[in-house]
């Protein structure tokens, strides 16, 4: 929890973001298990897709779809969110911080209304494409971004334990496999630099 602290102290600029809690159904995984979400009743989808539709009131089908958290030149890192709780201090799991680089023109309160579209429409089904390893689809989560210096930190928390579990899974993967793909971007340009030399 010290070094989200560090992440976001950084940050001279104090933005009122919303915190917003989705209300998209308890979550149903264990860390031993391979993440279910809770099934929903035809009635619930009608709720959630008229949610989606009013969160994401405006926004170009084109940012609609566009995954904020798969941008390989955006997320930097992620770490686990979490609280003490109980006599023996037990650390509880609340989700993850995602650190992604703040792009020219885009604001803490402009990632945040994307973002919090993208997990509503995860919940209503109008979106799956990266269903299974996207933060944002997962159960019972909320949204909100601050501004830290050139970057912004995406919280996405839940109280509920088994969907925080999953929320921070995901975020750390992500972060692994982005940088990753940066690491192998790089071996690639230097690579193609070398034969360009030799030629």
């Amino acid at each position: 929890m010290q070094s989200v602290r560090k992440m976001l102290s950084s940050s001279s600029v104090k933005a009122s973001v919303l915190l917003v809690t989705l209300g998209l159904g308890a979550g149903a995984c264990a860390s031993s298990k391979a993440y279910s979400p809770k099934a929903k009743t035809s009635a619930d989808r009608s709720q959630q897709y008229a949610r989606a539709n009013a969160l994401c009131a405006g926004l170009p089908e084109e940012v609609r779809k566009q995954n904020v958290l798969e941008d390989a030149t955006s997320v930097r890192r992620a770490e686990t969110l979490s609280r003490t709780t109980g006599r023996q201090r037990t650390k509880t799991p609340t989700g993850a911080a995602i650190e992604v680089s703040a792009k020219p023109g885009v604001t803490p309160q402009w990632l945040e209304r994307v973002a919090r579209c993208q997990a509503a429409d995860y919940a209503a089904g109008i979106a799956d494409e990266g269903a299974s390893s996207n933060p944002l689809a997962v159960d019972d989560i909320s949204v909100q971004v601050q501004p830290k210096g050139d970057a912004f930190i995406v919280l996405v928390e839940s109280d509920d334990r088994e969907s925080a579990e999953e929320v921070s899974r995901r975020a750390k993967s992500l972060s692994t496999k982005l940088a990753n793909l940066r690491q192998n971007q790089l071996r690639a340009k230097s690579q193609s630099s070398g034969d360009l030399q030799s030629n």
